[in-house]
């Protein structure tokens, strides 16, 4: 499967629709997801060296600029430039998910948000695992194929689809990101096969595909929602999932090299 990310055309037509698309009120749920939650899982420290996979223009990786050191990867040449020129502390690398150029066990903590859905997940499993320390932590973010939402991406591809809209950036994007996703007992058995663990995990819903604006308010201060990723059984339906894995000592590894 051609990587569509590695095309600097694809990537700005998308990111403008999306501006476009997409209510501003939705930036709550956004930043809580893919940026308070992964803080928290993936807790920094001053003596750590990072990877972000997927570093899109490097802002996330520009918030820890106080660990030791970060290195940012990505597909896209316009994002790589990017994230050049935002990140301070460290280096940016143009690459593929699948094939990172860097020596095992090097990072004491890895992440990557919204990235893992568009690689061969093996193939970028494996690779996190080579190059993560012994107990060292990879944090993921990513799309859940069981959720509401990719229901609704799936009809909305299919109607773009008989509408003759192929060439769409958001019909491309929606097509991979439905048939893409995974459900939390994916990763778990994808990390198993190359010893990352899952330590802890929840969900994150979203709401601007289904929910008029004017309800936020009162999901949000009546209804908890951003809570409801956190309860048992609802969590494995959750729009996104955020799960934070661990790499297991090499003792326990028959293939550490």
């Amino acid at each position: 499967m051609k990587n569509v990310w590695g095309d600097d055309e694809f990537v700005i037509a998308l990111n403008n629709q999306l501006k476009h698309n997409s209510p501003v009120t939705r930036n709550e749920m956004f930043d809580y997801g893919r940026i308070n939650l992964v803080d928290e899982l993936i807790d920094i420290k001053k003596s750590d060296v990072i990877l972000d996979i997927g570093c899109g223009n490097g802002s996330t990786l520009q918030k820890y600029h106080y660990a030791h050191y970060l290195v940012g990867v990505d597909i896209s040449n316009l994002l790589c430039r990017n994230a050049k020129n935002n990140l301070k502390n460290g280096e940016i690398v143009l690459a593929s998910m699948e094939h990172l150029p860097f020596r095992n066990n090097t990072f004491d903590k890895i992440i990557a948000v919204y990235s893992v859905l568009y690689s061969s997940q093996e193939k970028t499993f494996s690779e996190i695992s080579r190059l993560l320390k012994d107990n060292g932590a990879f944090v993921l973010y990513d799309p859940n194929k069981l959720s509401m939402r990719t229901v609704i991406r799936k009809f909305i591809a299919l109607k773009l689809r008989l509408s003759g809209d192929v060439n769409n950036p958001r019909y491309i994007h929606h097509s991979i990101a439905t048939q893409k996703a995974m459900s939390y007992w994916d990763f778990k058995r994808m990390g198993k096969d190359v010893h990352l663990t899952i330590d802890t995990w929840c969900g994150v819903f979203s709401y601007h595909m289904i929910i008029p604006e004017k309800f936020y308010p009162f999901l949000f201060s009546k209804f908890h929602y951003k809570q409801w990723g956190f309860i048992a059984g609802i969590k494995f339906f959750s729009d996104f999932l955020l799960i934070k894995f661990i790499k297991e000592p090499s003792d326990k590894d028959p293939n550490k090299q």
